[in-house]
């Protein structure tokens, strides 16, 4: 979740894309009654890498935001620093001000111009993105209260943003219904299994064993007992089931749950257990099946009970534990949202009030009825009331009458006078 450059009030006056002839690789902020003098705010936080002078802009500032928070790098321009080379900043610390001095910021009307960089600083081109698409895609107005729950974005965060935010919010869904058939719902539970996970799959990144499985041929403690069983039965998942055994045993599991159409399903069919569709079999079945004692291990806290559990030893601990840690700092984010909170429950008060105060003036709008602008020759004000479907209805009835019985009279007239012209040619 990122937050907005500016205040609310402030909006888009010049976008990212073509303008003038050429391409816009920023985004402009612009406020009625001036925009100069007004704060600008770090988008998500990083550490500042330029402050000062700069072709075009007067002054900038740079923002350099870790892979842990996202990646990539934004630029401040025609502003006045209030922050220095190497500075550590948060999301939604102030960093500057508006320059209002059209002689110092690059000769230009006061406003923000703000650019996102894919990686880092870059020429214009394909590694400049749109912020309004990107990072600023459902970002908060500076001050507001961030929502709660576990959104795509805080699914990025807990993992260490092995993956992009919209793949994120491909994987949500997934990731849900898998903690919520394990049933982990405290936040030593639910920070417990992002850090274990994120470890295995490396943030989610990976569904599907990198090794070929060859290693695992005729592994009878694996129940592989057939030729290219290693193979065909490798890690598969966030958690990586491996083995015909354990493959069995959660197409079992699945079909008793009804989410497979058969018993031998991942038997039969065994790369769909690392498909978008099943990746979250294979932990959901782990670690309530497999694992009986994790729920209650990660409800106390235990890291390493938890990790011998799944490991079998505690190989990876110190990235488990630094996951971990990051997650528990997440708290309420970390928790899923109720389907019945829906969207709105979802928003910020901020963002609830905001939309509750458009949705009264939409219906005031439709309900409400206008007096008439009309007037007689004598200056007197119809005294027609109507919502204003209802003016639409009436100039529907009007000009359809017009077309019955005008427009035909109209056609006629013209006829003739065609018709007269003519034979006066003639």
């Amino acid at each position: 979740m990122a937050t907005m450059p500016v205040n609310k009030g402030f909006y888009v006056t010049s976008g990212f894309g073509p303008r003038w002839g050429t391409v816009h690789y920023g985004t402009d902020f612009g406020l009625d009654g001036g925009s100069g003098g007004h704060p600008v705010f770090a988008i998500k936080g990083g550490t500042v890498t330029a402050a000062g002078p700069a072709s075009g802009f007067g002054q900038w500032v740079n923002v350099d935001h870790p892979a842990s928070n996202g990646g990539g790098l934004s630029v401040y321009g025609h502003i006045i620093p209030e922050v220095s080379v190497g500075q550590a900043v948060a999301e939604g610390q102030r960093i500057g001000r508006i320059n209002p001095d059209s002689n110092t910021n690059g000769g230009v009307a006061p406003h923000l111009h703000l650019e996102f960089h894919r990686y880092v600083w870059s020429p214009p081109g394909d590694d400049r993105l749109d912020p309004m698409k990107t990072v600023l895609d459902g970002a908060s107005w500076p001050g507001e209260s961030k929502p709660t729950g576990l959104t795509a974005n805080a699914l990025g965060e807990l993992m260490g943003w092995a993956l992009t935010e919209s793949r994120y919010a491909e994987l949500l869904p997934a990731y849900v219904k898998m903690l919520n058939i394990v049933g982990a719902t405290s936040t030593n539970a639910l920070a417990m299994i992002g850090a274990q996970l994120g470890h295995e799959s490396v943030g989610l990144k990976y569904q599907e064993e990198i090794a070929s499985g060859a290693a695992y041929e005729w592994r009878s403690d694996l129940g592989n007992t057939q030729a290219g069983d290693g193979v065909q039965f490798k890690g598969h998942g966030w958690i990586q089931v491996t083995g015909r055994a354990n493959h069995t045993a959660v197409s079992k599991w699945a079909h008793a749950q009804g989410i497979v159409p058969t018993a031998d399903y991942f038997v039969t069919n065994p790369k769909e257990l690392g498909s978008d569709q099943y990746c979250w079999v294979g932990p959901a079945w782990y670690l309530t099946q497999a694992r009986p004692g994790f729920l209650e291990a990660a409800n106390r806290g235990d890291l390493e009970s938890c990790t011998r559990m799944i490991n079998g030893g505690l190989n990876g601990l110190a990235d488990r534990r630094a996951r971990y840690n990051r997650a528990l700092a997440m708290g309420d984010r970390l928790k899923p949202i109720k389907e019945t909170e829906g969207l709105f429950m979802s928003l910020s008060p901020e963002r609830q009030e905001d939309l509750a105060q458009k949705i009264d003036r939409i219906h005031h709008e439709l309900t409400h009825e206008f007096q008439s602008l009309v007037t007689d020759e004598s200056g007197k004000q119809s005294t027609f009331r109507a919502t204003m479907m209802g003016y639409v209805l009436q100039a529907d009835r009007k000009l359809e009458s017009m077309h019955q019985h005008i427009l035909p009279g109209v056609l006629t007239a013209i006829q003739k006078l065609f018709k007269k012209g003519g034979t006066d040619a003639e």
